[in-house]
């Protein structure tokens, strides 16, 4: 079996991980996958039912940039082509906020409910899209085969999810985290490429020149970027403490143009 990582090792020590900190990444997944196929294999054929979908808990920023009110409920990541959640209209960006009316906190609570529900009961979701709660109906099926961590919905009723590695770069200079933009993101947040900001360090150059978290970083001065390891590239070419640095972004499906006041170095 061959486990890919979201970065190769130089790259990810150029964006200022340690060599150990990788190291102990790539152990921490792999006891994982071996503990989710024993479990599989020790709970293989038990009830359930499914919904087909990848969940991730939300955090501050992804709540304040999705424009919720509270920091609760479920993100979806990634929705399983012709599973329960797909032919019901759930989107990649999608908050599931509720489900049959109790309120979701996170992804694990989320996934234990679907499991608890029988199959073939038709359940009403509350989900957030584009600054709206609307209702989904949702009929609940069978698991699939054999899940290997893509949905939240494993079959399995004694773990739910796995842990993976996800590599988010931070820049320095600018002060903020980033990570790259998977296809249904981006298609979500009206871009064809581009790596979202996570977070925004206070005092920080891009927060005094309004950059958010939330936002997509689409170009350099004039310079389409298409991964972080593009942007770190363009960012070492156009850096001069002399002038301000030009970021292209996206913000609410509008492209923005601001300028960043670097802070020379002592």
């Amino acid at each position: 079996m061959k486990i890919l990582f979201p970065a190769d090792t130089a790259t990810a020590i150029n964006a200022g991980v340690s060599s150990t900190t990788i190291n102990f990444m790539r152990l921490s997944f792999l006891l994982a996958c071996f503990l989710f196929l024993a479990l599989v294999c020790l709970q293989a054929g038990t009830g359930g039912s499914h919904l087909g979908v990848k969940l991730a808990d939300l955090d501050s920023d992804r709540a304040k940039s999705l424009k919720l009110s509270e920091v609760t409920g479920a993100l979806v990541l990634a929705v399983e082509e012709n599973s329960a959640a797909d032919q019901a209209g759930l989107r990649s960006g999608d908050v599931i906020l509720s489900y049959n009316g109790e309120k979701v906190l996170g992804a694990q609570q989320l996934g234990r409910l679907v499991l608890e529900t029988p199959q073939d009961r038709k359940v009403t979701l509350k989900i957030w899209r584009e600054g709206k709660a609307k209702d989904i109906v949702v009929t609940t099926a069978a698991p699939s085969d054999v899940y290997m961590g893509n949905s939240a919905f494993a079959p399995s009723d004694f773990i739910t999810d796995i842990p993976a590695p996800l590599m988010v770069w931070k820049n320095v200079v600018l002060g903020f985290d980033y990570e790259p933009l998977s296809v249904q993101l981006a298609q979500f947040f009206g871009v064809k490429q581009g790596s979202l900001i996570r977070s925004v360090q206070p005092s920080s150059p891009a927060e005094k020149a309004g950059i958010r978290a939330g936002d997509i970083i689409t170009g350099v001065a004039g310079h389409s970027t298409y991964s972080p390891r593009d942007f770190g590239t363009a960012i070492r070419m156009e850096q001069h403490e002399s002038k301000p640095l030009t970021l292209e972004l996206s913000r609410d499906r509008k492209s923005i143009t601001i300028l960043v006041k670097l802070v020379p170095e002592n």
